[in-house]
C-alpha cells in the first residue's frame, strides 16, 4: 500500500511527531511505501519527495506574522499547500492519506486535492483544535470550554493564542471558516484517537466526525529495560509549564519529609518552580533540564515511581507509557484522557487535579512499599507489551488501512 502522511513537522519535535515517524518506520518495514508531505526545514528526515514540501513558517517565532495579511490568509487556507499536494498527487499516487497535525502551515486546503481523487483520508487527532482555537482546553490558568459549540470568539475576549488579540482573532476566524465549511467533517473518512476522553470531548462540542475510533497510541516498550528497583526518588518529566501543574507535585513533596524528587524538563516557569522548590522543600528537589535519549530512560528507570499532575486535559501523554515501560507505576491527576491508562490501586493511582494534600497521600501509600512499587511496576509493563506494542497500534492501524482500502 502506498501510504500518504502529512504532518506539519518530518523531523522530532514532539508527541504527534514522534507518533507520525515510528509509525512511518513500522509501515516501511512492512513493505509499504510511505510518501511525506509537511513543511520545509534543514533537520527533516531526509526524503526523495521533500521538493514538494510546503515552505517554512514559523508563528512561534514571530507571532507578529500573524498580523500580516498573508501568513493570516494562509493558515485558514493555504494556496500554496494546495498546488504542491495536488503536484505530489499527481506523481505518488497514493493509495490512502493519512493526516496528523496539518493545522495552520499545511491547512486542510489539502484535502481537495485528495478527495478529488478518490483517495480515503484518515486523520489522527493530537489535540483539541477542531474544537478549541488554542488547541488545549486550557486559559488563564484554568481549563475553559467556553468556545464549545463553535463559540470561538470567546478565544479573542481571552486572548487564547499567544496572549495576542490578533493571533486569537486569526485562529477564531480560522475556525469558523472551517467549521462553516465543514473542510473537516466532509472530507475525513475516519478520525482516530488515543483517548476516549478526545472523542467524547469533540463529540460534545459538535466537532466530531462521520466516525472516531480509538487506537492506543504507539509506545515503543522495547525502548526501556524494565527495572524493578530503583534510587530511591519521584520523577516528573516533561513541560514546565502551568497548566502541567508541578507546583501542586512540589506541594506534595514539601508534606512529605522523606521524599525526593527529580525534575526534568524545560519551560517558562522553570525559574519560579526552582525558586518554590528552595522554599518549601530545600535540597529535596533537582532540577534535571531537558533530557532525552539514553539519559532520559536512564533516569526513568531509576525512579521510584512517576507523577503526572496535570491540570489540563491532557490526551494520552506518553510520559504514562515511558514509565509503564520503564516498570513504573504512575501517580497521575484525575483529568482529561489520564484515567484511562492508570488502573487505580493496580498499577497506579489517581488524585483531584490541584490538591496537593490528596496527592501527597498517594505518594505515602507508595514511598515506603518497595514491595507494592515491584507489583505495580510489573503489572504496567504487562499492560504495556499487551495493549500498546508497536505491533498491537499497527495491527489496529492496518485494520483500519484495509477497511476504507480493499486489499
Amino acid at each position: 500500500m502506498r501510504v500518504l502522511v502529512c504532518n506539519k513537522f518530518y523531523r522530532p519535535f514532539g508527541g504527534p511527531e514522534t507518533q507520525v515517524l515510528e509509525s512511518s518506520k513500522l509501515l516501511e518495514a512492512d513493505g509499504h511505501d510511505v510518501i511525506p508531505f509537511s513543511m520545509a526545514h534543514p533537520d527533516n528526515w531526509p526524503t526523495q519527495w521533500s521538493r514538494f514540501f510546503v515552505s517554512q513558517v514559523d508563528y512561534h517565532a514571530n507571532p507578529g506574522l500573524l498580523s500580516r495579511v498573508k501568513e493570516a490568509t494562509s493558515i485558514v487556507y493555504s494556496s500554496e499547500a494546495k498546488r504542491k499536494m495536488e503536484a505530489l498527487l499527481d506523481e505518488a499516487r497514493p493509495d490512502l492519506a493519512h493526516a496528523h497535525n496539518i493545522y495552520h502551515q499545511l491547512s486542510p486546503s489539502i484535502f481537495g486535492p485528495i478527495k478529488k481523487r478518490g483517495i480515503p483520508i484518515v486523520m489522527s487527532l493530537h489535540d483539541y483544535k477542531l474544537a478549541c482555537p488554542n488547541m488545549l482546553f486550557h486559559t488563564e490558568g484554568e481549563v475553559c470550554e467556553r468556545c464549545c459549540g463553535g463559540k470561538f470568539f470567546n478565544a479573542i475576549i481571552h486572548k487564547c493564542v499567544f496572549g495576542s488579540t490578533a493571533a486569537s482573532a486569526v485562529c477564531a476566524f480560522e475556525m469558523y471558516v472551517h467549521r462553516l465549511l465543514g473542510m473537516y467533517k466532509k472530507n475525513v473518512d475516519v478520525f482516530i484517537s488515543p483517548s476516549r476522553f478526545l472523542i467524547n470531548a469533540l463529540t460534545r462540542c459538535g466537532a466530531g466526525g462521520k466516525r472516531m475510533v480509538h487506537i492506543p497510541a504507539l509506545a515503543d516498550v522495547d525502548a526501556y529495560n524494565p527495572s524493578y528497583d530503583n534510587d530511591g526518588y519521584i520523577l516528573y518529566f516533561g513541560k514546565l509549564t502551568p497548566e502541567k501543574g508541578v507546583k501542586t507535585l512540589i506541594r506534595a513533596v514539601a508534606l512529605m519529609e522523606s521524599a525526593r524528587l527529580v525534575v526534568a524538563g524545560t519551560g517558562s516557569q522553570g525559574p519560579e518552580l526552582e525558586a518554590m522548590a528552595e522554599e518549601l522543600a530545600p535540597g529535596r528537589v533537582e532540577f534535571a533540564g531537558f533530557l532525552t535519549g539514553e539519559k532520559l530512560r536512564r533516569v526513568v528507570e531509576r525512579c521510584m515511581f512517576l507523577v503526572v499532575p496535570s491540570e489540563w486535559y491532557e490526551n494520552c501523554p506518553a510520559t504514562v507509557l515511558e514509565a509503564y515501560s520503564a516498570g513504573k507505576p504512575v501517580i497521575g491527576s484525575r483529568i482529561g484522557g489520564v484515567p484511562e491508562l492508570i488502573n487505580e490501586g493496580v498499577d497506579g493511582f489517581l488524585f483531584q487535579p490541584g490538591n496537593h494534600e490528596e496527592l501527597a497521600e498517594k505518594i505515602g501509600s507508595l514511598i515506603h512499599n518497595q514491595a507494592r512499587i515491584v507489583e505495580m511496576g510489573k503489572i504496567g509493563r504487562a499492560k504495556m507489551e499487551r495493549e500498546y506494542s508497536r505491533q498491537a497500534h499497527y495491527q489496529k492501524l492496518m485494520d483500519l488501512y484495509h477497511e476504507l482500502v480493499p486489499v
